[in-house]
């Protein structure tokens, strides 16, 4: 009678635990965490082989129900909106720098541009931006508007939003700073860009002509 009621028990809660499990509910983990000791010393004082081989199928199920759990947690965090970068630099003919990306954004040509650091202002990520890649030294740079980069996270799976600056004075000696990332920079007219354009880009300076501080 005991083995009977014992193995329906186990059956019972092992399916509800599992249930539980699969719904990502953090219930289920901790009704497993406590039940199962339980299961396998009661199986094993009994010698209920059948029950004790059932739990270790129940313990498979659970550790990768825990796994499972704790890889959505990360990937929601990874999925978060990150903060992005790009500056309008304009020279004396009012052209914009732009630059023929390569590698994750090839072919498409954009301002230049990147990551928002821990514990920046806009201005010191755009100076750290601008220098890295073009070698130059921008200052007087002002906030001109925001772009949400929709398109770019269906097709890449990373969502930017990004803060957009606007530069009329910068130094310095225009180079290729990563020809890993870059083919080149040049001066374009802000109404003729070269294509394919990058999307925070092209919205960027899309807001720049029309003096709009959001892009959608």
């Amino acid at each position: 009678m005991w083995d009977q009621i014992s193995q329906f028990a186990i059956f019972i809660f092992g399916a509800l635990g599992i249930l539980l499990i699969a719904k990502k509910n953090k219930w289920g983990f901790v009704f497993g965490l406590l039940t199962q000791p339980f299961w396998y010393i009661t199986s094993f004082i009994h010698r209920q082989w059948g029950v004790f081989f059932v739990s270790i199928g129940y313990t498979l199920s659970w550790l990768y129900g825990v796994y499972q759990w704790f890889s959505d947690k990360e990937k929601k965090i990874q999925q978060k909106p990150k903060v992005g970068l790009g500056v309008i630099i304009v020279n004396q003919e009012g052209k914009i720098l732009i630059g023929k990306r390569k590698g994750l954004h090839a072919p498409y040509y954009s301002i230049p541009g990147g990551k928002l650091d821990a514990g920046e202002t806009f201005a010191q990520g755009a100076i750290r931006e601008v220098k890295e890649e073009t070698n130059l030294d921008i200052k007087d740079m002002q906030v001109i508007g925001i772009t949400n980069n929709l398109e770019t996270y269906k097709k890449e799976g990373v969502h930017f939003i990004s803060v957009i600056l606007l530069a009329k004075e910068f130094s310095g000696e225009l180079k290729v700073m990563e020809p890993e990332k870059c083919e080149g920079w040049i001066w374009a007219e802000p109404t003729q860009l070269p294509q394919p354009h990058f999307e925070a880009s092209q919205k960027a300076i899309k807001g720049y002509l029309e003096n709009s501080f959001y892009r959608p």
